[in-house]
């Protein structure tokens, strides 16, 4: 069977979004978890098989909660602040994608209903807007991880880790909401070609750079 560019992205997301943010916490919670949950709740491990197999479980679970949390106040933060101000004086791409959506606004917000028309319509588009996508959620359940780990910080009265802390999460809700930014003009400049111009797309892929919405900050 063939395989498109977005069935490899996924995984991508998923890896970046969960996994990674999930591992750094369960990192950070080792220590107060072989105090504090094995041995006096649950069973000790007794190897390094056990161990590992405990790791990439926490991993996975601990990544599930920190995503689940990102995605409950971080995306309401990000509209609140950083989308407020990129929009401030306007947005044409978001108001023309709008426009085309029409009477089906009342079935999904517009950045849904582009992205899922985009990915519907073209493989390589969407490959392109997933990868803005993951480096997102990444740093968006890197925020959670960070608040987790700073909020521990203070409460053990540890002031230049928490300064540090603090630091490091501001920078990374920088980052996800430029990436986020990017991915959501991306969708919908992709979502207004499709419709309005879709022979541009029939060209050879483009990359996000070539089109004014690069990765970068």
């Amino acid at each position: 069977m063939e395989n498109k560019p977005g069935d490899f992205f996924v995984g991508v997301v998923d890896f970046f979004a969960v996994l990674l943010p999930g591992s750094l916490l369960s990192f950070l919670a080792e220590a107060p978890a072989q105090k504090h949950v094995f041995g006096p709740i649950l069973e000790p491990i007794h190897s390094a098989t056990e161990g590992w197999a405990v790791f990439i479980f926490a991993s996975y679970l601990l990544g599930q909660f920190a995503t689940l949390l990102g995605a409950t106040f971080m995306d309401w933060t990000y509209d609140h602040t950083y989308l407020a101000y990129k929009r401030r004086n306007g947005d044409p791409r978001y108001d023309k994608a709008k426009e085309l959506q029409g009477n089906y606004s009342t079935i999904a917000g517009t950045l849904k209903w582009a992205s899922a028309y985009v990915r519907l319509q073209s493989a390589d588009a969407a490959a392109e807007m997933d990868r803005l996508d993951a480096t997102s959620k990444f740093f968006r359940s890197l925020v959670v991880v960070l608040l987790i780990y700073a909020i521990t910080l203070l409460w053990t009265s540890r002031g230049q880790a928490f300064a540090f802390s603090v630091v490091f999460l501001a920078l990374s809700f920088w980052r996800f909401a430029n990436q986020r930014w990017k991915y959501t003009e991306l969708a919908y400049l992709f979502f207004i070609e499709l419709n309005l111009c879709p022979e541009l797309t029939a060209k050879l892929p483009r990359s996000s750079a070539s089109m004014g919405i690069s990765s970068a900050p």
